[in-house]
């Protein structure tokens, strides 16, 4: 669970960095316009102003540069792609906690359920890869225990085996004390 929102955080810091820096391409794209307009109306009205033209086709030029820098950066992909990531994430995420909140006995089986989270852990990861080292790094510098989980993929199908095995150990322990009922009454003193 922790792992998901950790995952969906980063995307959602991804894509409001990106956001940001996108709104004030649009910002100073749009006073250009505002400005370039005004100054054609400007021109239109005067004879041939020599100043005044190469005023207006510069400022065009830097509009075109802006909407190539946001096409080539594809700063509205990035956005789009953390977006559908963080759902993702957060789908996974409400899906583990719906199972945490259900009574055990009606939780789908750990051997199934870890390994299917664990699938789709993996499939979002390659489906929308962290596109920001910067982002990442920061979260790794954050969180050490974190950090671990984005250099050892192994990890989580490691804490699956133990889950299992502990989830094993307990279903046996568990006959074994509704068998012995003086079990069950030591068991629950310690």
């Amino acid at each position: 669970e922790k792992m998901t929102l950790a995952y969906k955080i980063i995307h959602e810091e991804i894509r409001n960095k990106y956001k940001v820096l996108s709104d004030r391409l649009n910002i100073v794209s749009g006073s250009i316009g505002v400005v370039v307009s005004a100054l054609g109306i400007i021109l239109t009205g005067k004879k041939e102003n020599i100043a005044l033209t190469v005023t207006i086709t510069i400022l065009g030029a830097l509009i075109s540069l802006i909407s190539v820098i946001k096409s080539v950066w594809k700063l509205d992909e990035v956005i789009s792609e953390s977006d559908k990531a963080a759902s993702a994430y957060n789908t996974i995420n409400a899906h583990i906690v719906s199972q945490i909140l259900m009574d055990v006995k009606e939780r789908t089986e750990a051997k199934e359920f870890i390994p299917y989270v664990a699938n789709e852990i993996t499939r979002i990861g390659n489906q929308f890869p962290i596109k920001d080292e910067t982002i990442l790094a920061k979260h790794k510098l954050q969180n050490n225990r974190f950090h671990k989980f984005f250099n050892n993929e192994s990890n989580l199908k490691i804490k699956t085996i133990k889950y299992t095995r502990r989830k094993q150990k307990n279903i046996s322990s568990s006959s074994e004390v509704e068998s012995d009922p003086s079990a069950h009454i030591q068991q629950d003193q310690s």
